[in-house]
């Protein structure tokens, strides 16, 4: 699945619907202090700040589907297409640790992000040792901004019994630490999906505080 959809800031109820609604790819942007998205303007209890953020989002099934390759062509259309469709946040699911740090460098040479040295942040979600897996290195989610980001936050969602651990990663703006961005990758199962969506909805919020 690919996302890019311009997204507006919007208060936690609409936010909430788009966890629901978005299942197995799940990104969302996050800020506030848990509550509303919206932030009041000081001085004023009716006004409000409202900035808008393109948000871009892949599963590439970097293993099942690309064999852990940096050279077939999923870099490059990747990188492309963020820059194309002008991408303030860009993230990927199933992504292998050499795809991402080729992402890197494809961006960094670019130069899609203001920082070169702090734009992505990446989680293992299928360890490495695995030989048919990414080459024996980690399998996971990954995030990409072309804003300065701060510290990674780390989630383990719901387990579901799978050797690929359910992860949420976040991270916020350096220049803005109330807006945080995060991605997932949701379990298939029917049992577990709505338990998983709750706690990275929980854990987005937690984020924010």
């Amino acid at each position: 699945m690919l996302l890019s959809t311009p997204r507006a800031i919007l208060p936690r109820g609409s936010l909430q619907e788009d966890f629901v609604r978005i299942k197995r790819g799940l990104v969302a942007v996050l800020a506030g202090a848990g509550a509303a998205i919206v932030a009041p303007m000081a001085g004023s209890a009716s006004a409000a700040t409202v900035a808008t953020y393109n948000v871009w989002q892949w599963n590439v099934a970097g293993q099942k589907i690309h064999d852990n390759s940096t050279t077939d062509g999923l870099i490059t259309v990747a990188a492309n297409s963020i820059r194309n469709r002008g991408a303030d946040f860009a993230s990927f699911n199933e992504i292998c640790w050499d795809q991402y740090k080729a992402m890197q460098s494809n961006l960094r040479a670019s130069g899609w992000p203001e920082d070169v040295e702090n734009f992505s942040r990446f989680e293992e979600t299928y360890p490495s040792g695995h030989a048919s897996t990414c080459g024996g290195d980690s399998l996971g989610i990954a995030l990409f901004s072309q804003k300065p980001m701060g510290t990674a936050l780390r989630y383990t969602l719901p387990d579901d019994g799978r050797t690929e651990k359910r992860k949420m990663l976040c991270a916020p703006l350096t220049a803005l630490p109330h807006l945080v961005f995060c991605t997932t990758h949701i379990t298939g199962s029917s049992k577990l999906a709505g338990v998983e969506v709750s706690a990275a909805f929980a854990g987005g919020c937690a984020a924010c505080s």
